[in-house]
């Protein structure tokens, strides 16, 4: 890849360098003019000029800098997102496809066709009579603490 090439793929970096050494140059132009004044008079076309004027340019280079990487970032962001959307797309439609097969009548393989016990049905009905449903389950916790303190308000314990 050939440097203007390069330069032309990158002009955001490219300028946004260049910026910040116009900025840096200017500021020590600055330097120097205020450094050989002696009254504030003579000081102050030297820190209009050079002093904020590098520091204007240093910004606008950094600005430029900083919104080269965060778009390299959001280009590689898109590319994984992409990649993950394509491979969910692919394991979904395996599963749809999985799940088409093993509903076809003669095929009794597969999750969809095992018969269920009656113990793991009656275990199932029994775990959920225990619970009632306005109510959360208890946790290890719970169990420790005493009666009396279990009813107070949880402010109180």
């Amino acid at each position: 890849m050939g440097l203007v090439k390069l330069l032309r793929a990158q002009w955001d970096r490219t300028a946004g360098a260049l910026l910040m050494l116009a900025g840096a140059v200017g500021i020590v132009v600055g330097w120097v003019g205020v450094s050989g004044a002696v009254y504030p008079a003579e000081q102050l076309p030297c820190r209009m000029s050079g002093g904020r004027g590098g520091l204007f340019l240093l910004g606008g280079g950094a600005t430029l800098w900083l919104s080269a990487d965060l778009r390299d970032e959001w280009r590689h962001l898109d590319r994984l997102e992409s990649d993950v959307e394509r491979r969910l797309t692919r394991r979904v439609d395996e599963l749809v496809a999985q799940a088409q097969w093993t509903a076809q009548p003669g095929n009794d393989e597969g999750p969809a066709n095992e018969p269920a016990s009656s113990a793991d049905d009656a275990a199932a009905s029994a775990d959920e009579a225990a619970i009632p449903a306005d109510e959360p389950a208890s946790s290890a916790d719970d169990a420790a603490i005493p009666a009396d303190e279990a009813a107070a308000p949880a402010g109180r314990r």
